[in-house]
């Protein structure tokens, strides 16, 4: 058998047997997992693995691919499990690779980009005035509420472009056009806007 791995550390390695004894192990998984590999060795996984429920019943599927699970305190991270079943030359089941991947970096940055989301979300919502999101092309893609209220905006407007309809003078919306596709701030341009109660 190929030695494993002894060099990554984000990435735990775990050699399984036909009956589940643990025959090889790399050091992150001794240091995450705290496992003595010494003691771990021919010794059944599900007895070393039994801090971890979550990992233990993983033990009783064939494959598995990318699933995550989590790993409460003192380890407090997150892995993504890999099963790869080993066969010999003769396709006959030898054992079983268990690789974790250490995700937590990816996930608490997942975590962090949500609850920014969701505190701009908050933001926009709460604004005390109209509000409008518009991509580089001219398409509308938010409106907080009072906006959706000032200029009679339904559903179906958030799937068309906005230009057409809220500036009503072609030259202007041609202005307004070029300085969104500039990526800068649109400062200083005076257009007419149509609103609920006609052209503002």
């Amino acid at each position: 058998m190929a030695k494993l791995d002894q060099t990554a550390p984000h990435e735990v390695l775990l050699v399984l047997d036909a009956t589940r004894l643990i025959v090889d192990m790399n050091n992150t998984a001794e240091a995450m997992l705290h496992i003595d590999q010494r003691t771990a060795i021919g010794q059944p996984a599900q007895a070393m693995l039994k801090a971890y429920p979550a990992l233990v019943e993983m033990l009783e599927q064939s494959g598995l691919r990318g699933k995550e699970v989590y790993l409460p305190p003192p380890q407090d991270r997150y892995l993504e499990v890999h099963l790869t079943p080993i066969k010999d030359k003769y396709n006959r089941p030898r054992g079983r690779m268990f690789t974790l991947r250490d995700i937590t970096g990816h996930k608490r940055f997942q975590q962090a980009l949500a609850q920014s989301e969701a505190n701009l979300s908050r933001m926009l919502e709460s604004a005390p005035f109209p509000l409008l999101l518009i991509s580089l092309k001219g398409d509308l893609v938010y409106a907080n509420p009072i906006a959706l209220g000032f200029f009679e905006i339904g559903v179906e407007d958030l799937a068309r472009s906005a230009l057409p309809w809220l500036a009503e003078n072609p030259d202007e919306r041609e202005a307004l056009l070029q300085q969104l596709n500039t990526g800068h701030p649109v400062d200083g341009i005076e257009i007419k806007l149509h609103t609920a109660s006609g052209l503002e």
